[in-house]
Formats: C-alpha cells, sequence, structure tokens
C-alpha cells in the first residue's frame, strides 16, 4: 500500500470491494478506506469527528507543517489557527489573487512549451528551457519532468501571494531561499 506508484492499486480495490473498504496497514492493524464523495464530504465537513491518526500526522509534520501546523493540531488549537487563516481564504482574497496565478500560469506554459519545442523528438527535456520557437514537434513526443517546474511556479505564487516577495524561481536559479528549500538543484535548473 505505501510503496505504490502507478499500480493502481486503490482502483483494482475500489473495483473489487466497492468505494468503501478494509485493508490492513501496519503491523495488521485495520485501516478504514473511502473514496465514496458523500462520505468524503461528511468526513471533511466533520473533521473535528474524525481526527488523523497519529501517523498520519506525524508523516504531515515531517512533510512540511511542525507538529504545531495547521495540518496536525487537533480540537481547540485547530480552531484557532483556522479561525486566523479563513480571511485568507475568503472568495474575494482569493479573488484578487487570480492575476498574480494566472501570470505564473502563463509564464510557466510557456516554459513548458519552450522545453516541447527544444526537445522535439522525445529527448528528456529536463535542463532549463531555452528559447526556441521552430515548433518542430515530430514523433515521439518530449518528456519533461513538470514536478520540479511546479514546485518553482508555486514558490513564486506563495512569494507574491503570501509575502509579496518576488523569487522569480520560474527564470532565475540563483535565488539562495529557493535553492536551501530544495525548490532549485542541478537536476531541477
Amino acid at each position: 500500500m505505501h510503496d505504490q506508484e502507478n499500480t493502481n492499486l486503490i482502483a483494482r480495490w475500489e473495483a473489487q470491494y466497492g468505494p468503501t473498504f478494509v485493508y490492513r496497514g501496519f503491523v495488521g492493524a485495520c485501516r478504514l478506506m473511502t473514496t465514496d464523495p458523500v462520505a468524503i464530504a461528511h468526513i471533511l465537513g466533520n473533521a473535528y469527528d474524525y481526527p488523523k491518526p497519529d501517523f498520519v500526522r506525524d508523516s504531515l509534520a515531517a512533510m512540511a507543517a511542525g507538529h504545531e501546523g495547521i495540518l496536525t493540531v487537533e480540537g481547540d488549537d485547530h480552531k484557532r489557527q483556522r479561525k486566523i487563516l479563513t480571511p485568507a481564504f475568503s472568495a474575494s482574497h482569493i479573488k484578487s489573487l487570480t492575476p498574480i496565478f494566472w501570470d505564473k500560469a502563463t509564464q510557466l506554459r510557456d516554459i513548458l512549451l519552450s522545453q516541447a519545442d527544444a526537445h522535439p523528438n522525445g529527448a528528456d527535456a529536463t535542463a532549463s528551457p531555452t528559447p526556441n520557437n521552430s515548433n518542430t514537434r515530430q514523433g515521439n513526443p518530449p518528456r519533461i519532468d513538470v514536478l520540479p517546474w511546479l514546485a518553482r511556479a508555486t514558490l513564486d505564487v506563495i512569494g507574491l501571494a503570501g509575502f509579496g516577495y518576488t523569487f522569480n524561481a520560474l527564470t532565475d536559479d540563483t535565488d539562495e531561499l529557493a535553492h536551501a528549500r530544495g525548490f532549485l538543484s542541478s537536476g531541477n535548473s
């Protein structure tokens, strides 16, 4: 279960057992899995009645939030943090950020198209983009690792929308913070 990558394990179990089933987790512990949209909506709408298991909280803490972050705390601590963050996620505030999202999405599209043009016959396109408008895409489509580019675009959006700071991670491979956080490395730039 934990080592799957593109194995369609969940899809196979869903086809065999339906949208809600139990599987055995670590040390044989039972885990409930659901892909039922109504059940998921209920769980998310009543999150305080469904606390995260310790292994999930520990995984989230290790990935990003720490043990006191919004993704990992429960109960009153979560309610307090959520109340503080709610204005940042109002419809009007998100709408005001749309130009930033649009600009970075357009910039990312242009970079990916440039890489596709620079590697037209199925070669790996992992290097920094090289302007090439020849539109000579023939044969096999180019292979582009988009994950590092999505991370860079995300850093740019967070910098601008959250802090008014321009990282230019999509276009500048020298930003010290982007390197420190692992968004830029020799394999990603």
